[in-house]
C-alpha cells in the first residue's frame, strides 16, 4: 500500500529545508482533499444490487474506476467473495438500507424542554438509520436552530411559531414541500409528530428505493374512522354522513346525502348527529370551513353541486406527500390556514382535492394508538401493538421525554416496531 506521506530524506541540505516543508504541506493538503471527496462519495453512494457481496464488488468496481483503489484492490476483493461462495459461506441478509429518495420531516410540538436540542439530535440519529435526509420543525428559537445547524441537522419553524403546533404543522410541511420539490434526489415528503412512531418496513411495502409515488395516509378502523377515504366511493351512506357534510358559499350545511341542511356545522352537528368529534363545533373547524367555503379562491375546487365537501377530520400524526403535488398541496394549505382551519380539520380534504383532480393514488396505513393513561405514551402501548396481528404503519404517542421513556426506552421501542 502506498504511503501517504514520503518520509524526510536525512541527506537532504539545508537549503532545501524550506522547499521540501513546502512541498510536503502541499502533498498533506492534496491528501486531505482527496480523502474528502471519498468521504463524500460515499455518503452519496449507493448500489441497485440486493445482495450483501454483489454491492461490495459494485462498490469496490466504482471505487477502482475513480482511482481511490488499484485494479489489484479490486481483483483481491473478488477472489475474496469467489473462495468464500466456494466453501459454502452463506453472507447475511441486507435487513436495513436508508432510503434516499423521501425526506423524513419530524414536527415538533414544543421547544421548551431543557434536553431539547438533545432530544432533536437523538430523535434524528434514529431515523437516519433508515433515512439519508431527515429535518425536523418545531417552535424552536433561533439559538436552538443555530445548535442544531452545528449537529448538521436542518430545522423549519414558520410563521406561525405557536406551541402545540394547531397551525404550524400544516405551515411547515408546506414549507418542506416546496423546499425539496425540484431536489434531484427527494420525491417525497414523510411526515410526523415527534411522538409519532413509524412502521417503515410496513409503510415501505418491503420495496427499495421507497415507493414515492403514493399519498399514504393513517387510520384507525374503518368502521368508525373515515380518514383519507374517498368519502363519494362509500356504500354505507349513513356512514359518510357521520363524517363528511357539504358547505355551501352562502354558509349553509347540508350532510353528505344533501338530505338535511342546517345553518351552521355546529347545528348539523347536533341534528344529524355527526360524529362525536367535540372538536368538530370549534372556532378552528368547523367554523372555520365555513369562512373558507365562501372564499372565491377555493371555488375551482367546489363540487358539481357548487358545494365544497369536507372528508372526514382524521388524526394527523403522520402524513406522505409525493412532491409532484407540491405546488398543489402548498396552495391549498395557504389556504386552509388563511382561514385558520385547523389541521385534523384540514388534511383529509386537501388529499381528497388532491386525489379528485391528479387521479392520485392514496394509501392507508392503520394507526395504534390509546387514549387510556395506563397505555398512552408508554411501553405499554408498544407492547400492545406488537402484540396485535395487524402491521401497523404507525404508533402514537410515544415521547422521548415522557415520563420513564429516556433515550433507551425510545430507542428499545423504535427498534421493536421495524419488524
Amino acid at each position: 500500500m502506498p504511503s501517504v506521506v514520503s518520509s524526510q530524506n536525512a541527506s537532504r541540505q539545508p537549503r532545501n529545508f524550506k522547499s521540501n516543508i513546502r512541498s510536503d504541506i502541499s502533498d498533506i493538503e492534496v491528501v486531505h482533499k482527496r480523502i474528502e471527496s471519498l468521504i463524500l462519495y460515499l455518503s452519496q453512494w449507493d448500489s441497485p444490487f440486493h445482495s450483501l457481496p454483489a454491492r461490495m464488488e459494485h462498490l469496490w468496481k466504482d471505487l477502482y474506476s475513480r482511482n481511490y483503489i488499484s485494479k489489484r484492490d479490486l481483483e483481491l476483493v473478488q477472489s475474496w467473495i469467489l473462495y468464500l461462495n466456494l466453501i459454502g459461506y452463506k453472507f447475511p441478509k441486507l435487513i436495513k438500507r436508508r432510503f434516499r429518495n423521501v425526506a423524513v420531516l419530524g414536527h415538533f410540538n414544543y421547544a421548551k424542554s431543557p434536553s431539547q436540542v438533545d432530544d432533536v439530535v437523538f430523535w434524528t440519529q434514529k431515523y437516519r438509520e433508515w433515512f439519508e435526509t431527515v429535518v425536523v420543525s418545531g417552535p424552536f428559537e433561533m439559538h436552538q436552530i443555530q445548535e442544531l445547524k452545528r449537529h448538521s441537522i436542518t430545522a423549519f419553524r414558520g410563521d406561525r411559531n405557536e406551541e402545540g403546533g394547531y397551525f404550524q404543522v400544516t405551515e411547515n410541511l408546506k414549507n418542506v414541500l416546496l423546499y425539496f420539490k425540484n431536489h434531484s434526489n427527494i420525491e417525497s415528503v414523510m411526515y410526523f409528530h415527534d411522538d409519532g412512531m413509524v412502521n417503515v418496513t410496513e409503510l415501505s411495502k418491503g420495496q427499495y428505493p421507497f415507493p414515492t409515488h403514493e399519498i399514504i395516509g393513517n387510520y384507525r378502523d374503518q368502521r368508525y374512522d373515515l380518514s383519507y377515504a374517498d368519502i363519494r366511493k362509500i356504500q354505507d351512506v349513513e356512514l359518510a354522513n357521520k363524517f363528511s357534510y357539504r358547505i355551501y358559499p352562502n354558509g349553509t350545511v347540508c350532510a353528505f346525502n344533501r338530505l338535511l341542511c342546517q345553518p351552521s356545522v355546529k347545528d348539523l352537528y347536533k341534528a344529524l348527529p355527526l360524529y362525536p368529534w367535540g372538536m368538530t363545533t370549534k372556532g378552528y373547524c368547523g367554523v372555520s370551513q365555513q369562512k373558507l367555503a365562501g372564499d372565491e379562491e377555493i371555488f375551482p375546487y367546489h363540487e358539481d353541486d357548487g358545494a365544497l365537501l369536507f372528508s372526514s377530520f382524521t388524526q394527523s400524526d403522520f402524513l406522505h406527500i409525493p412532491t409532484m403535488y407540491a405546488e398543489e398541496f402548498g396552495k391549498l394549505a395557504s389556504l386552509f390556514l388563511k382561514h385558520n382551519v385547523i389541521h385534523e380539520c384540514a388534511w383529509g380534504t386537501i388529499v381528497d382535492m388532491i386525489r379528485k383532480k391528479y387521479n392520485a393514488t392514496v394509501r392507508l396505513t392503520m394507526l395504534c394508538t390509546s387514549w387510556g393513561p395506563k397505555r398512552r405514551g408508554k411501553k405499554a402501548l408498544i407492547e400492545r401493538c406488537l402484540r396485535d396481528s395487524v402491521d401497523y404503519g404507525v404508533i402514537h404517542p410515544f415521547k422521548i421525554g415522557f415520563e420513564e421513556n429516556g433515550y433507551r426506552g425510545y430507542d428499545w421501542a423504535f427498534d421493536s416496531v421495524q419488524r
